[in-house]
């Protein structure tokens, strides 16, 4: 997360749509994060069921300048 925005934390930002020298950015935990700490399956589960929203407000902001 450092490389894109040191301002980030993955434990808070995760799902959320940033906008980052023009593009968007939506940080999801990495596969691997989820096997070395199984509590956190459940929220890695959620942030995938929101992925439709996420794409349809993506593409919204997008459109806007």
């Amino acid at each position: 997360m450092n490389y894109f925005n040191p301002n980030l934390k993955i434990s808070r930002d995760h799902g959320k749509i940033f906008r980052m020298n023009g593009r968007l950015l939506v940080p999801f935990y990495h596969p691997a994060a989820i096997l070395r700490n199984m509590g956190l399956i459940n929220e890695y589960e959620k942030e995938f069921k929101k992925l439709p929203k996420i794409a349809k407000k993506a593409e919204e902001l997008l459109k806007k300048p």
